[in-house]
């Protein structure tokens, strides 16, 4: 039996092009550049008070706060009971013990970690 090693190339050579095609397609632009589309940086002003006892309510005022997917003090994450562009409303865990950052997530996976750290009060 005979082959014929046209037939036999032709697979090869058709995935060599196609492989070759997609290469030479490809722009120079990098994955990380951020085209043309600008997601929304949220970021904290303030947070009042900086010193509160667990369990106690916090006002947040800062920017974009309308996307807020998480707020955290420390590594425990806060309920949010209020929420507008510019102001928070979150509930103290009663598991904060010590002082910690204040950071927020928003929906567009950007995390900001805000510059003062909030510091929990004993109950007495």
């Amino acid at each position: 039996m005979k082959t014929n090693h046209r037939q036999m190339y032709t697979p090869l050579w058709s995935l060599l092009c196609l492989i070759m095609l997609t290469f030479m397609s490809c722009n120079d632009k990098e994955w990380s550049e951020n085209y043309d589309i600008e997601w929304p940086v949220t970021t904290i002003e303030s947070v009042q008070p900086l010193s509160a006892p667990v369990e106690s309510i916090l006002t947040v005022t800062g920017t974009n706060l309308d996307f807020t997917y998480i707020f955290r003090i420390g590594s425990f994450e806060c309920v949010v009971l209020e929420k507008t562009a510019t102001q928070l409303k979150v509930q103290v865990p009663a598991s904060v013990t010590e002082t910690s950052t204040v950071s927020v997530y928003n929906l567009y996976r950007r995390n900001f970690e805000f510059s003062e750290k909030f510091t929990p009060i004993p109950s007495e």
